[in-house]
């Protein structure tokens, strides 16, 4: 900042002509009309300068200018549907996950309800509530154990009958004379 209080900082100098020649280019008259051209420059060879009738620059300038109203009309239009399409796809797919959250929640819902069913139902056939139905309701009573017969298959593949002393016995000899008699008669 100390630099910037001293004169030297504001030298107007720069800005004034050096010479005459500025002021005199000024004061010449040059045709109005007639564009100033420079020596030095080269003309563009793929640059045409054509002067139209002004009815035809007229009629060209009202198309381009209809064309390119009707070109930002047509963005403006696709801008906007755009738009509508990603609001519109947005609340779908919100209430999408609004339906999906409610599913959630019912499916919640139902399993905490399938655990309590399933232990209402256990408690409803524990063992001790068996027995006090059997008893009490049924009448029935425990069995003691003179009433229990035991079944030993250790031994032989072979099943007896009450009363039969094997399975050769007569009661087999009776079956197969049944049979051979049902075949022939």
């Amino acid at each position: 900042m100390a630099g910037y209080q001293r004169a030297e900082a504001y030298d107007f100098a720069t800005f004034e002509p050096k010479d005459g020649s500025a002021a005199r280019k000024l004061n010449t008259a040059q045709p109005v009309g007639e564009p100033v051209r420079k020596r030095n420059v080269r003309p563009n060879p793929n640059l045409k300068i054509v002067e139209p009738n002004a009815r035809q620059t007229v009629k060209q300038q009202e198309r381009l200018s209809a064309k390119k109203v009707f070109a930002v009309l047509f963005c403006c239009v696709m801008m906007f549907g755009f738009i509508a399409m990603f609001i519109n796809n947005s609340v779908k797919s919100t209430e999408l996950m609004n339906s999906i959250n409610e599913m959630e929640v019912n499916i919640a819902n139902a399993q905490s309800e399938n655990v309590r069913l399933s232990s209402s139902i256990d408690s409803m056939f524990s063992i001790a509530k068996v027995e006090n139905y059997a008893t009490n309701v049924l009448g029935m009573t425990k069995m003691e154990n003179y009433q229990i017969q035991y079944v030993d298959l250790s031994s032989e593949d072979q099943v007896l009958f009450a009363g039969e002393s094997s399975v050769f016995g007569s009661n087999l000899v009776e079956r197969v004379t049944e049979y051979f008699d049902g075949l022939f008669a």
